[in-house]
């Protein structure tokens, strides 16, 4: 939708998993389904073409929580292996291989941001644990 308003355009005619969009706002990546593998996408806002796709290094692996660095040539990214092992991934979007910057584990990852200089990361991981409880006589 044009800021000044009017009416709404799709940017994208399909369902994706796990937007981020780029520093200079024309570009979106996300994670999407390549027959039995997820790859890396990065389209175009304007017209919502594919401009690359990146296979990830375990193509067995799930994307999650795709950010841009502020230079908008790499992305970081976390995998998810079979075992439910985590990975931070970097990305250049020039084609090199991706490079592992950490392990996280394999506690659940709810949150993750990269500070704005790109420089640094937080992850809110840890294990959820529920538990019921039948409370009797409250008044």
């Amino acid at each position: 939708m044009a800021v000044k308003g009017g009416e709404e355009q799709p940017a994208l005619n399909q369902a994706r998993n796990y937007f981020a969009l780029s520093p200079e706002g024309g570009r979106v990546a996300f994670a999407e389904t390549e027959g039995e593998a997820m790859v890396l996408t990065i389209a175009s806002l304007v017209d919502g073409q594919t401009l690359n796709t990146f296979p990830l290094t375990d193509r067995t692996a799930e994307l999650r929580h795709v950010a841009w660095l502020p230079d908008a040539k790499n992305l970081v990214y976390i995998s998810v292996d079979r075992e439910g092992g985590k990975t931070l991934w970097l990305q250049p979007l020039d084609g090199h291989t991706p490079r592992k910057l950490a392990a996280l584990g394999d506690e659940g990852i709810s949150d993750f941001a990269l500070s704005p200089d790109g420089k640094k990361f937080a992850v809110a991981q840890g294990s959820w644990r529920h538990d019921a409880v039948l409370m009797k006589g409250l008044r």
